[in-house]
């Protein structure tokens, strides 16, 4: 079982690896980095219903359920504190939310791993 910090639960479906998680690019401490992880594969497996790759990044779209936009602005609130490099913009309708995700040339990569483990946790979720 992981620990999904700041919420409450734990989740064990699934293992804990950091390989989309660059850390020399990432100021978050090592021994914090499985929780960020963990918190990230949570909502890929609770919330995210399509990853759609776009020019320069990624859209998860994630269903809407209430306080989910809420939680998911913090998640990427911290994860851009950390990670400067990555840029995320939540848009919120009434139907979905989208979470847009890029990165500056030079980190293209980190979204792409970043969306590579969202499709397959995503998938082991169904």
């Amino acid at each position: 079982m992981n620990p999904v910090p700041r919420y409450g639960f734990t989740v064990g479906f699934m293992d804990i690896d950091n390989d989309w998680c660059v850390p020399s690019a990432c100021s978050l401490e090592p021994a914090e980095q499985p929780g960020r992880v963990a918190e990230w594969d949570s909502l890929f497996a609770t919330a995210v219903r399509s990853v759609l790759p776009v020019d320069g990044g990624v859209h998860l779209l994630l269903a809407p359920a209430p306080g989910r936009a809420s939680v998911v602005a913090d998640l990427a609130e911290r994860e851009a504190q950390c990670c400067a490099f990555l840029s995320f913009d939540l848009a919120v309708t009434s139907s979905t939310l989208v979470l847009a995700v890029t990165a500056d040339d030079e980190h293209g990569d980190v979204v792409a791993m970043l969306a590579g483990r969202a499709g397959s946790v995503l998938g082991s979720s169904r």
